[in-house]
């Protein structure tokens, strides 16, 4: 006689959104346990993953937030919902006369975490609440220091130097 013993999996749907406008941070969710990776879920798709004990990642590069010690029942079929805290930002370009300047890219840099990520100016942007410089792209641009509040929404000005 054979005997199978099957591990019981389950299919789980996981969704990051922004506080305030509910937008979707769409980027795939990584499942660790002691710091190790175990699963990447689509964001789409979902995944198949052992029930247990996971601090949920989401590695989006403007809003990196991660959910400490979720537990993944032993439900077949799991749909989850975390919201980011965030603020919005627009980058606005002006001219040395404080005209309004071409929209381009620009690079923000979260202080906290140390590393800048480029931007499109002209367009609201989803940031975790924290310290940030900006700096300007192809040009003679200072740089910038501002702070995002959860909730906010502000517009960052990026002037030429004369």
């Amino acid at each position: 006689e054979l005997v199978f013993e099957m591990i019981q999996t389950v299919n789980v749907m996981i969704r990051f959104e922004t506080s305030g406008k509910k937008e979707h941070l769409r980027e795939n969710a990584d499942l660790l346990q002691n710091g190790e990776r175990k699963y990447r879920v689509h964001v789409h798709n979902g995944g198949t993953i052992l029930p247990g004990i996971y601090d949920i990642h989401l590695p989006h590069k403007y809003c990196p937030f991660t959910v400490k010690e979720v537990e993944i029942s032993d439900e077949a079929e799991q749909n989850l919902t975390f919201t980011v805290p965030a603020g919005y930002v627009t980058f606005q370009y002006q001219n040395s006369d404080g005209t309004p300047a071409e929209d381009k890219r620009c690079f923000v840099k979260n202080e906290a975490v140390g590393k800048s990520q480029y931007v499109a100016s002209g367009t609201e942007q989803a940031l975790l609440p924290g310290n940030y410089t900006v700096s300007g792209w192809r040009g003679n641009y200072d740089l910038v220091s501002f702070e995002v509040a959860e909730g906010e929404y502000k517009t960052v000005i990026i002037k030429e130097k004369n």
